[in-house]
C-alpha cells in the first residue's frame, strides 16, 4: 500500500500509531470516539499481512456483543479497509480473497452479506503469496472459552466494553507469551463502569498531563501498558474537526464541551478521562482512603485452616479496643455454581465513625464449624479488658433461614442475634418501599462515601467491594471466577445495622401500664413531695 493511496484519510497520530505498534508487543490505544480507532486496527493488520509479520492476524470487537447498529458500522469500516487490501494487493502482483470460515469457500460479498458474515464471526480474509499459501485475518468474538485457540497478532476492539475482559487476558496473554513476534494491540475509549479491569489495565498514572499533539501522547499505564492516547484536542492538533449537534458548524473542542449536556459522557468519550466512581456501589477514592487509615489497625483473614483461624483471633484480641461491636456475617451460598465464601465483619464504633477491625472469610460445607467459628469470635470480642460483650449479631437470613434462626437459638448468652431476610420490605421516611437489602446497601456504602469507615487494608476487600453495582437504584454482583462475590459488602452492611439497630428494643410508651391496678382498675402513680429546709414543707 503505498503512502498517496491513503494520505488523504490517515492522520499524523494514525502514522504514529503504526509506529508505536510496531516497537510495542503488548500496548493500547486510547483514542475518543470517531478518531478512526477500528480504521486504525484494520490497518495495522493489512500492514502485518503484507509485510509477512504473522501468518494470521485475529481480530475481536465487544462490537460483536453491543449491538446490531454498531456492528453494521464496524463491519463497514472494515469493508473500506478490504478494499484498500485489493487496491494494495493488486500493486504487489498478489491475490486478495475474503473467505466464510465455516464453508472455506470463497466468496464475493455484497455489502449485507459482509455484515451478516462478520456478524457471525465467520469473516476471514486471505492474502495468497503464491498459488497455495496465503496469510490470514479472521474475525472472531472476544470469548474467554475461545481464547486459546487464537494465534498470531491479536487486535483487540473496543476492550474497555468486553465483559469477562480480565478472563480474556489471562488466555491472550499465554498467546503472545508463546512467541516473540506476536504482538497484542488492545483499542478502546474509556468505559462508565470503572470496576471494569481496563481501567486497572489501562488507566492513566496519578497526575498525567498531556498537551495537545497532532501526533498523539504515550504513557506508561498504572498496569505497565504502553499507550498511546488521542483525545479530541490532540484530532484538533491533526485537523480533526468538531461539528454542534443543532447548527452542523465547525466549533472547538472547549466549545464542544460547553455544548454538552452530560460533562461526564463527553470527558470519558472526547477527553479521555478516566472517571472514578461509575456505577460501583463504593467510590474508590472513599475507600482508597478508608484502607488507609485501616493500616497496622485493620485486618482481613482469609481462613484455610486452623491455624490461621486462631492467629486471626489472636490479632483480633489485641487490637480491639474498647468501643461498642457489632458482627455481620454473610452465610457461604452458591450461586451460577460458584460456591461463594462465609464472610465475618467485626466492626467497633468510635464516636461517629465505624471501624471494620477484623474480616474473616472462609469456605467450608461444614455448619458446625462455621459456627464454631463465630462463636470463637464472640467469646474474643467478650474477653477482651474494656467494652464487654457484642451488642449484636446481625446473620443474613435470605437463603438460609435454618441456620440463621438455630444460630440465634444456639448464641442467646454470646449476644442479641438479627436473622435479616434481605427481602423484607421497608418504608424509609419518604414513604418510599424498598427491600432491605437495598436499605443496608445504601446506609452501608454512603457510610464509605461519606468518609466514615476505617477499613482493612488488603486488596480482597478492595477488590470485593468494588465488584458490587448499582443498577436502577438496586445492589447487583456477579460472582468471579474465584467465588469472590461481595460477600465482604454484605457482611459489612450487616455489621453497621448490628451497631445501629434498634429491634426488638422499646421504642415508645404509649399503652404500657405501669405497676399494678388500683381499686378502680387503673394505677395512678405516686405523688412525690418536695423535701425542703422546713421539714418538707412548702
Amino acid at each position: 500500500m503505498s503512502e498517496n493511496q491513503t494520505a488523504y484519510q490517515r492522520r499524523a497520530y494514525q502514522r504514529a500509531a503504526l509506529h508505536f505498534v510496531l516497537a510495542n508487543r503488548c500496548c493500547g490505544l486510547l483514542w475518543a470516539r470517531q478518531k478512526g480507532k477500528s480504521t486504525q486496527l484494520s490497518e495495522t493488520s493489512l500492514f502485518v499481512m503484507l509485510k509477512g509479520l504473522a501468518s494470521t492476524v485475529t481480530y475481536a470487537s465487544a462490537s460483536l456483543l453491543l449491538g446490531r447498529e454498531i456492528i453494521i458500522k464496524e463491519s463497514l469500516v472494515l469493508q473500506r479497509a478490504y478494499q484498500r487490501m485489493l487496491a494494495a494487493a493488486a500493486e504487489q502482483k498478489l491475490r486478495m480473497e475474503t473467505a466464510d470460515q465455516k464453508t472455506h469457500k470463497v466468496v464475493d460479498l455484497k455489502p449485507d452479506d459482509f455484515t451478516e458474515l462478520f456478524e457471525a464471526q465467520r469473516l476471514e480474509f486471505r492474502l495468497y503469496v503464491d498459488r497455495t499459501n496465503y496469510r490470514r485475518t479472521v474475525v472472531i468474538a472476544p470469548n474467554p472459552a475461545t481464547a486459546r485457540g487464537w494465534t498470531g497478532w491479536v487486535l483487540l476492539d473496543e476492550v474497555g466494553f468486553i465483559a469477562g475482559f480480565q478472563e480474556l487476558m489471562d488466555g491472550v496473554v499465554y498467546i503472545i507469551n508463546a512467541n516473540a513476534d506476536f504482538h497484542l494491540v488492545m483499542a478502546t475509549t474509556i468505559p462508565r463502569d470503572d470496576t471494569h479491569y481496563s481501567f486497572e489495565l489501562l488507566g492513566e498514572p496519578l497526575g498525567a498531563q498531556f498537551e495537545p499533539n497532532a501526533e498523539g501522547n504515550i504513557y506508561e499505564s498504572a498496569g505497565g501498558i504502553p499507550v498511546h492516547r488521542v483525545d479530541i484536542f490532540d484530532g484538533a492538533a491533526a485537523g480533526v474537526k468538531s461539528y454542534d449537534l443543532k447548527t452542523g458548524e465547525p466549533i472547538t473542542p472547549m466549545e464542544s464541551l460547553a455544548r454538552s449536556t452530560d460533562k461526564d459522557s463527553w470527558w470519558r468519550n472526547e477527553g479521555l478521562k478516566w472517571i472514578r466512581g461509575g456505577t460501583a456501589a463504593v467510590d474508590a477514592l472513599a475507600l482508597d482512603a478508608a484502607q488507609r487509615r485501616g493500616v497496622g489497625s485493620c485486618a482481613l483473614f482469609l481462613i484455610d485452616g486452623e491455624d490461621d483461624f486462631h492467629q486471626a483471633l489472636a490479632w483480633l484480641a489485641e487490637h480491639l479496643g474498647t468501643g461498642i461491636v457489632g458482627l455481620g456475617v454473610d452465610v457461604a451460598t452458591t450461586t451460577n455454581q460458584v460456591s461463594n465464601p462465609t464472610s465475618v465483619t467485626v466492626g467497633e464504633l468510635a464516636g461517629v465513625e465505624v471501624i471494620e477491625r477484623a474480616v474473616f472469610v472462609w469456605k467450608t460445607k461444614d455448619p458446625v464449624l462455621a459456627r464454631g467459628r463465630m462463636r470463637a469470635i464472640l467469646e474474643t470480642v467478650r474477653h477482651r479488658p474494656e467494652g464487654g460483650r457484642a451488642r449484636r449479631l446481625c446473620i443474613d437470613a435470605t437463603n438460609e433461614q435454618y441456620f440463621a434462626e438455630e444460630t440465634r437459638q444456639q448464641f442467646a448468652a454470646l449476644a442479641p442475634v438479627e436473622c435479616v431476610d434481605a427481602r423484607t420490605s421497608v418504608t424509609l421516611p419518604d414513604g418510599k418501599k424498598v427491600n432491605m437489602k437495598t436499605r443496608l446497601g445504601d446506609l452501608y456504602a454512603g457510610k464509605i462515601n461519606d468518609n466514615r469507615v476505617t477499613a482493612p487494608p488488603e486488596q480482597y476487600f478492595r477488590d470485593d467491594h468494588r465488584m458490587v453495582k448499582t443498577e436502577q437504584g438496586e445492589f447487583v454482583c456477579l460472582p468471579g471466577p474465584d467465588g469472590k462475590h461481595g460477600d465482604t459488602f454484605d457482611s459489612g452492611k450487616l455489621m453497621l445495622r448490628a451497631l445501629t439497630s434498634t429491634q426488638g428494643a422499646l421504642q415508645g410508651v404509649e399503652g404500657i401500664r405501669y405497676g399494678g391496678n388500683t381499686g378502680r382498675g387503673m394505677w395512678k402513680p405516686r405523688r412525690w413531695r418536695l423535701h425542703t429546709a422546713n421539714g418538707g414543707k412548702k
